[in-house]
């Protein structure tokens, strides 16, 4: 019923109440105030959509309840309380706002994984001082026969760089 809500309501904001008046800051009380959120709509089944988003409701609900967060957890800790004030401000109901923070920690996660990742390429393989053809200087036909010697001269010139490209990177470096 309404007058049920409301009384809930009343309860959760008497004891962000209470705990702001045992000297925490505004953050920890929103903390509190979350994690609490989170515990009381924890999913009890996997069907649901509360239930499909167990994983990330537990471990926001961890990274929360930890005492020295890294300072990307703490990064995530300042946009989920952020997102949480907002959804509460707009009038969002308590399992709509664990399914949005849910998601929204999800893709915060995901986000600082791929920060995370080294490149796919070695910054040393990126620019190479010199892009040469490769060179076969032995070039064997078939097996059992001898290797057949290649010129890799160009009317008696050294071989020349694949592109204009290498002789820019050679100005850079030299």
């Amino acid at each position: 019923s309404a007058k049920a809500v409301q009384q809930h309501t009343l309860n959760w904001s008497e004891g962000g109440l209470m705990a702001a008046m045992a000297g925490l800051s505004e953050k920890n009380v929103q903390i509190l105030n979350l994690i609490s959120l989170l515990g009381e709509n924890m999913p009890s089944e996997a069907s649901t959509q509360l239930g499909q988003q167990i994983h990330n409701i537990m471990s926001l609900r961890l990274v929360l309840l930890q005492r020295n967060r890294s300072p990307q957890d703490e990064q995530i800790t300042d946009s989920i309380v952020t997102l949480f004030q907002s959804y509460m401000q707009a009038g969002r109901s308590r399992p709509d706002i664990t399914l949005m923070l849910a998601r929204d920690f999800e893709f915060h996660s995901k986000m600082q994984r791929r920060e995370q990742q080294p490149p796919l390429v070695a910054p040393s393989q990126i620019f190479q001082r010199q892009m040469s053809v490769p060179t076969m200087q032995h070039l064997s036909i078939g097996p059992g026969l001898p290797p057949c010697q290649l010129d890799h001269t160009h009317h008696g010139q050294p071989p020349r760089k694949v592109s204009a490209v290498a002789d820019g990177i050679d100005k850079l470096f030299s």
